[in-house]
């Protein structure tokens, strides 16, 4: 069985939170900030597949479309861009913060999370 490591993304116009989960425990995942560059991006996730095993990235549609989307698949990354009304929240759950948002939880870790089509492979 190939490792995977889970990336969930907070995407905004100048940064990417970015929370690395490996193990497969939401205690054990590592967050950072990379800048909102392609360079930035392709750094960050050509260290974790040249790491060995699978990545699979998910970050939340919005404004920012496929473009992040393109680049990752480029990289050999696996990436499910998730609709925002479909992402499984507690009631409870509504507080928007950096350092809140990319955490991996049940339904939000690529794992589970619905996708919009993209573009290209839409009908």
């Amino acid at each position: 069985m190939s490792r995977v490591v889970y990336v969930g993304m907070d995407v905004d116009k100048e940064k990417i939170i970015v929370a690395k989960l490996g193990d497969g425990s939401a205690n054990s995942a590592e967050e950072r900030a990379i800048a909102n560059k392609p360079a930035a991006v392709k750094k960050y996730f050509a260290a974790l597949v040249k790491e060995g095993g699978d990545v699979m990235a998910t970050y939340e549609a919005g404004c920012f479309g496929f473009g992040l989307y393109r680049q990752l698949t480029e990289l050999g990354v696996a990436c499910l861009v998730a609709a925002a009304g479909l992402i499984p929240r507690k009631p409870s759950d509504r507080v928007k913060t950096d350092r809140r948002r990319p955490r991996p939880g049940p339904g939000t870790s690529g794992r589970s999370a619905e996708r919009d089509p993209h573009p290209d492979e839409a009908g």
